[in-house]
Parts: C-alpha cells; sequence; structure tokens
C-alpha cells in the first residue's frame, strides 16, 4: 500500500557547532556558533495527499534583516563582549580585503558568505537614508579600500586588540 497511518513523517536532521574562543576579552570567551537544517515531510495517507500542490514563493519581508542591520548588531554585541566594536568590524574588513578570502571556490559556501558580508562595496539594496548610517557605511568602506591599499589593519584600527578575522581563517603567506 502507498498509504501510511496517520501523523507518519519523515525527518531529516543536520546539525554543526563550532567552538570559537575570542582571545583578548576578559578571560577570553568562547562562543558556540550553531546551525541546524531539519525538514519534515508527511507521508502519503489518502490519495488526495499524492496530487501535485504548487507552493507559492515568499514574499520578501520587511522582517529579513540588512547587512547595515548585521553590522549594527556586530558592533553592539563586540561591545558587549567589552571589544571596540566599529574598530574590530572595521579591522577585520580592512584585513579581508588586504588578503582576500577563496571566495571563488564553489566548495566553500562559508568562504563565500563572509566575502560578502564583510565587503561593505558589495551593497545589498539597504537605503543609505540618514546621516548617522551614512558614517558608518562611509567608514566600512574606508576599512576595506585601506586593506586593499595594503594598509596596516592592525595600527590602523588599534583600539581592537582581537583579530577577529583569525576565528575563521588563517594567513598563508608565500
Amino acid at each position: 500500500s502507498l498509504f501510511f497511518p496517520t501523523t507518519t513523517v519523515v525527518q531529516y536532521t543536520y546539525g554543526l557547532s563550532v567552538p570559537i574562543t575570542i582571545e583578548g576579552a576578559e578571560g577570553g570567551t568562547t562562543i558556540l556558533l550553531s546551525t541546524c537544517f531539519q525538514g519534515n515531510y508527511d507521508l502519503p495517507k489518502t490519495s488526495s495527499d499524492l496530487q501535485v500542490h504548487t507552493l507559492q514563493r515568499r514574499d520578501t519581508s520587511s522582517n529579513d534583516i540588512t547587512k547595515y542591520e548585521f553590522y549594527e548588531n556586530a558592533i553592539e554585541y563586540l561591545e558587549s563582549i567589552g571589544l571596540d566594536g566599529q574598530d574590530c568590524l572595521c579591522r577585520m574588513i580592512c584585513e579581508i580585503a588586504r588578503y582576500p578570502l577563496d571566495s571563488q571556490n564553489d566548495n566553500n559556501v562559508f568562504e563565500r558568505l563572509a566575502h560578502f558580508i564583510f565587503t561593505p562595496s558589495l551593497k545589498s539594496d539597504d537605503n543609505i537614508y540618514n546621516e548617522r548610517k551614512n558614517h558608518l557605511y562611509l567608514s566600512l568602506l574606508q576599512a576595506e579600500e585601506a586593506g586593499r591599499k595594503r594598509q596596516h589593519c592592525k595600527s590602523r584600527y588599534s583600539s581592537c586588540v582581537t583579530p577577529l578575522v583569525n576565528l575563521f581563517t588563517k594567513y598563508i603567506l608565500i
């Protein structure tokens, strides 16, 4: 029979957690970066369940976070653990621009995502509409430009004592 008892589902779950230790904060801080993907599929219970159902794509929502909001939240979080939030974010952007990630490799989704997030010139559709927002955006663009010009990011953003880019990459200079 093709039909299953009511409440029968097939569930697929995949989870990944990576501990990240931030040196320099008071006594060191460990962050657990976790993600989980789960799929639940109802199995057919009646013949009507075997018919094709069309799904509508979801509308873009105002609940979606913008790139600028991500930057603001990152700064706020870094400040909550005792770091200079804006300087540390600028230093990370500068270092990623100075030593770009391997974002062209199709096999590494994390590096492609990090490259997009920490390269402010790759704008999303954020509207820079007020002076405060524009000021932060300009300082992030200047950090990226400084990195591309091979300036020394550590001395430029000296109030950031922890190189956050080291949390997910290592420099290999040849």
